[in-house]
């Protein structure tokens, strides 16, 4: 009897009951779908996970999902049935195939199943993130603004302000991915905690303008690229000149290799963020020794503390027009969120 509970423990179906579009995702509050209401209006509660109880894991074949007992260390977003899964047994081929227990937990506790194989852990996710912000890389290439509105104190200070209100941005991100691990993020977070009456309109938007984001910086990312390539070239060869057709013919075979590599790169792409993340920080401690020990020096009250040949009328408006530059070296914070599941 004991053993034949076990065999059903293990052999759980974690598929949802339940359905919803493209921009508009399953949630686990039960209070987007009308299939989910009964006569009174209230929705009704989703399906309970088959719970083992009193019985003893077993570790041949399978592998245990451990909830956290306190409830305290619960997330106030669980659903009611999530309190009844503290250990679930699930398949261990499900856990090789996908990814790790701690995914199916959060799987499980949003009432989806995990699609795509887990290719990134903590350390290349983190690589990621600080690739794909492209900080040190972007300040050399991009700061004219900044210098010509108010000179290198402009330039520092507004990195600063840059980046302390970027820290907010992505605290509030890292909250809400803790809740709703889902690789969707925006969209679905405004789907999972929008009002019912509004949810599916926001998402839309919520969606759409995320996508155009993605389209803009990839292309002004692979332009950056394809200018600096065309620098170099004029840096050896100052008698070919700055030609706009050449860079674009520079960027098209970076398009390529982008596209190349993310459809048959995408198991190595973890290794090489690791790889590139040593680069990035190699490169960073050579940039700035030559540049400290053979760049001319200027006192630091001017350099930190002297806002100076600016043409605007305040410094205010100097800082807002040259923080445009600093603020692109602060976006994509929320890139990791988009590879969590």
């Amino acid at each position: 009897m004991q053993q034949d509970s076990i065999q059903k423990a293990t052999s759980v179906d974690i598929t949802p009951q339940r359905k919803g579009s493209f921009l508009r995702p399953v949630t686990v509050r039960g209070d987007s779908f009308r299939s989910e209401l009964d006569g009174s209006g209230k929705a009704g509660k989703p399906p309970r996970p088959i719970s083992t109880g009193s019985l003893r894991p077993i570790s041949t074949g399978t592998s245990t999902v451990h909830w956290p007992s306190s409830p305290a260390a619960r997330s106030s977003y669980q659903p009611e049935w999530a309190q009844d899964t503290e250990n679930v047994l699930l398949p261990a081929a499900t856990v090789d195939d996908h990814g790790s227990p701690e995914d199916l937990k959060d799987m499980l506790r949003m009432g989806r199943t995990q699609e795509m194989r887990r290719v990134f852990r903590q350390f290349s996710l983190i690589s990621f993130g600080c690739l794909s912000q492209c900080t040190w890389e972007f300040v050399l290439l991009n700061n004219n603004q900044a210098l010509q509105a108010g000179g290198p104190a402009l330039l520092f200070w507004s990195y600063i302000w840059s980046f302390a209100g970027s820290l907010l941005v992505t605290a509030s991100l890292a909250e809400m991915c803790s809740m709703v691990p889902s690789s969707g993020g925006q969209y679905v977070w405004v789907s999972e905690f929008a009002d019912k009456r509004c949810q599916s309109f926001l998402s839309y938007i919520a969606g759409y303008m995320t996508l155009i984001g993605w389209q803009c910086g990839n292309a002004s990312g692979i332009f950056l690229t394809g200018s600096l390539i065309q620098c170099i070239i004029t840096i050896y060869r100052p008698e070919n000149g700055a030609i706009m057709w050449q860079t674009v013919v520079f960027l098209l075979p970076c398009v390529a290799f982008v596209i190349l590599v993310n459809i048959y790169g995408g198991r190595a792409m973890a290794i090489s963020q690791n790889i590139s993340m040593s680069v990035h920080i190699l490169a960073l401690i050579a940039v700035v020794v030559i540049m400290w020990v053979l760049s001319p020096h200027i006192p630091t009250g001017r350099a930190l503390f002297r806002i100076e040949n600016t043409e605007w009328s305040s410094t205010a408006l100097a800082m807002l027009a040259g923080q445009a530059n600093m603020n692109y070296s602060c976006s994509y914070s929320d890139s990791p969120v988009h590879l969590v599941s």
